[in-house]
């Protein structure tokens, strides 16, 4: 009866060994009696696997992606431009798309001050259009300009400006308008500065002013007749900011070596404010000892007219066979809103031109005539021969500009 209850206690204490309680602390590695069974411990889990030919408890490890803590996004900060904003920049930035977006006090030295500022509602892009498209539509936002218009700031000119082209990207879109004040009285434009309100509007007259001027002239044979060929050419400007000069003459007085002398005039009908304009003529002279010129013109009501349509051509050699012709053609359109007709002559239209050499500098002038009228949007043709040496193509006479006279009742 005795070793009956001693082998009853040995059985039980092996069937409690092989059946944990589940609250028993299980560890990896140790013995399992059930392969692919699993239990909960202390929070973590685990599997009973065969390893070689023991049953062992192995922790269940459960990878977690951990995500990460996403960054907030800081909105870029953009320059936002507003009326009455003051810049200091000069004629050269002025040229650029993004011309500056820091504004200086408006008490301190600067140049330019906003009056106008619009978001770009156009589909045409800034920095991917073409620059006359983009001109048209900043025009038509910045005009007309009605900033202090008792000051000089809106005599004459006004700057267009955009943000840089990484913020456009970002679709921060607006155009700013500024007022300057243009001086070009001198061969380069610059702007003018001043410090706190713009100096008063000053009413200057137009004037005239010849900036460059040449003579030239060569010995020409033709059927046995010797000749002396000249061409005279003048640069030409009017300084007043809003006044037209008209009527501009100039008085060219050559002195010839036989101890005559000759006057020549050139006539130019209308040089707008502000404009440079050329204008020469070709004629038959003597042998020149010294030659010298004056000029005039009569000033106009203040008010903005149009611009004379400017051409620029490249001087070609004549495929003829004489020696001294060289030719020229550029393509216009008439961008005035009225037909051009010369004077009274509704069938020809006065043309100005200077020859110039690879340097833009003046080898002569001349003046031509084109058919019309010219009405409106309409385009024309400026063609013409210029007798000068071919031996002075292209190393001294290679482009001509020129000048359409404007429209006149």
């Amino acid at each position: 009866m005795k070793k009956n209850f001693v082998l009853f206690l040995v059985v039980t204490f092996i069937a409690a060994s092989l059946a944990l309680p589940a609250s028993a602390a299980v560890k990896t590695g140790a013995k399992c009696a059930t392969k692919g069974q699993t239990i909960n411990s202390q929070g973590k889990k685990f599997t009973c696997v065969k390893t070689g030919k023991k049953l062992l408890w192995a922790q269940i490890i459960v990878e977690t992606k951990s995500t990460p803590t996403p960054k907030p996004s800081i909105s870029p900060l953009y320059y936002q431009p507003k009326v009455g904003d003051c810049f200091n920049y000069g004629w050269d930035q002025a040229m650029f798309k993004n011309v500056s977006d820091q504004p200086v006090n408006c008490q301190l030295s600067h140049t330019a001050e906003t009056y106008r500022v619009q978001v770009w509602s156009s589909p045409i892009d800034v920095y991917q259009d073409t620059d006359e498209n983009v001109l048209a539509v900043a025009k038509s936002i910045c005009e007309p300009m009605s900033y202090k218009p008792s000051t000089s700031i809106t005599q004459n000119y006004f700057i267009f400006s955009f943000p840089s082209e990484p913020q456009w990207n970002l679709g921060n879109k607006w155009v700013r308008c500024d007022a300057v004040i243009l001086n070009q009285s001198g061969k380069v434009p610059n702007l003018i500065s001043w410090q706190g309100e713009p100096p008063v509007r000053q009413d200057v007259p137009a004037t005239c002013t010849v900036e460059s001027s040449k003579s030239n002239s060569w010995t020409r044979t033709y059927e046995e007749e010797t000749t002396i060929q000249r061409k005279m050419g003048f640069y030409v400007r009017n300084s007043s900011p809003d006044r037209d000069a008209t009527l501009v003459l100039i008085t060219a007085n050559l002195r010839y070596t036989d101890g005559t002398s000759e006057d020549v005039l050139l006539e130019i009908s209308r040089i707008p404010a502000g404009q440079l304009v050329g204008i020469g003529k070709d004629f038959e002279s003597k042998e020149l000892s010294g030659w010298s010129y004056k000029i005039k013109c009569n000033d106009s009501p203040r008010g903005s007219t149009a611009k004379l349509i400017e051409l620029t051509a490249p001087v070609v050699k004549d495929e003829g066979s004489d020696r001294y012709s060289l030719r020229y053609s550029a393509q216009a359109t008439n961008l005035y809103p009225d037909v051009i007709r010369c004077k009274n002559d509704n069938y020809s239209c006065m043309v100005y031109i200077l020859f110039l050499d690879p340097y833009d500098a003046i080898v002569g002038g001349d003046t031509i005539f084109i058919n019309g009228p010219i009405y409106p949007n309409q385009s024309f043709k400026v063609e013409g021969s210029i007798y000068y040496p071919k031996s002075w193509h292209p190393e001294r006479l290679s482009s001509v500009k020129m000048w359409i006279q404007e429209p006149q009742s």
